[in-house]
C-alpha cells in the first residue's frame, strides 16, 4: 500500500480517498441552510362562459345559434383548445340527417361558420369543431350553429359542448 505524506503525517491512498468523501458531504451539508417543501397544484387556464345555455324552442328545419367565450387567464402562455361535443335527444335516437350540419365561428376574429365534422353513432350526435388557439390574457368569443333537418322528431336535444385544452 502506497502511503503519502499529508500535514507532517503518513496516510495511505485508500485513507486520503475516505477523507476526500467525507469532505465532500461535510461541505455539501454546510452550505444547506434550509429546505422546503410544499405542494403545488396547477390548473388549466382556460375558463368558458356561460356554463350553460338557455333551454329555447325551436321548429324542425330551424338552425340554433348557441353563443360563448373562451378566457385563457394565463400570462405567458397561449393555449390550443379542442371543441367537440355530443347531441342527443333523451333516448339516443338520432338518426342520420337529423341534424343537417353544426357550425363554428369565431366571432372575435371575424371569420365566418366552418363546418365542423358530425358523426351520427348509436343514435347520438357526435361534433368535432377542431382547434382553435387562445391568446394569453385574452378572451375569444365564438357562435355554434346546429341546423336541425326538417324531418327533426325528437321533443327536446341537448346539446352538449367540450373545450378540451
Amino acid at each position: 500500500m502506497k502511503k503519502i505524506s499529508l500535514f507532517g503525517r503518513e496516510l495511505t491512498t485508500k485513507t486520503i480517498a475516505a477523507l476526500a468523501v467525507i469532505s465532500v458531504v461535510a461541505a455539501a451539508m454546510v452550505t444547506t441552510y434550509a429546505t422546503i417543501t410544499g405542494d403545488v397544484t396547477l390548473q388549466t387556464p382556460i375558463s368558458a362562459s356561460p356554463s350553460s345555455w338557455t333551454a329555447t324552442t325551436h321548429y324542425a328545419g330551424d338552425s340554433i345559434t348557441r353563443d360563448f367565450t373562451i378566457t385563457n387567464s394565463a400570462t405567458e402562455r397561449d393555449v390550443s383548445v379542442k371543441l367537440v361535443g355530443t347531441i342527443t335527444d333523451g333516448s339516443n335516437n338520432i338518426e342520420n340527417g337529423e341534424i343537417e350540419k353544426v357550425q363554428l365561428k369565431a366571432v372575435t376574429d371575424g371569420t365566418d361558420y366552418q363546418d365542423c365534422t358530425l358523426t351520427i353513432s348509436g343514435g347520438v350526435a357526435n361534433f368535432d369543431c377542431g382547434s382553435n388557439d387562445i391568446t394569453h390574457s385574452t378572451s375569444e368569443d365564438f357562435t355554434l350553429k346546429v341546423v336541425f333537418a326538417p324531418n327533426a322528431d325528437a321533443t327536446t336535444y341537448t346539446i352538449t359542448l367540450n373545450i378540451n385544452a
